[in-house]
């Protein structure tokens, strides 16, 4: 195994315990636009974790189609969700 496999996957396991966590805490927010801003946050980590994922196992699998599936699809979705994040943080602050 090579290293740049294990970073991912630690870090992969680590984005989708914390946006699970967050997950859970959605459900425990009473207020609607702080709701909709954690589950923007929470949707972006999961989003990225899935991007460490694939990266992962394109490294272990040496497929090409799972390194260019995070760069060219997984990885701009995560970062256009945080983009969304960001907006509605600023319109709504």
């Amino acid at each position: 195994m090579d290293p740049e496999f294990l970073l991912n996957v630690t870090d992969a396991v680590m984005i989708f315990t914390i946006g699970i966590l967050i997950m859970y805490l959605v459900t425990k927010i009473g207020q609607r636009k702080l709701r909709l801003l954690t589950v923007l946050l929470a949707g972006f980590l999961l989003i990225h974790g899935l991007y460490h994922l694939t990266a992962a196992l394109g490294s272990y699998y040496d497929a090409d189609f799972l390194g260019t599936l995070s760069d060219v699809v997984v990885e701009p979705l995560g970062w256009l969700v945080f983009l969304g994040f960001a907006v509605y943080l600023w319109r709504n602050s």
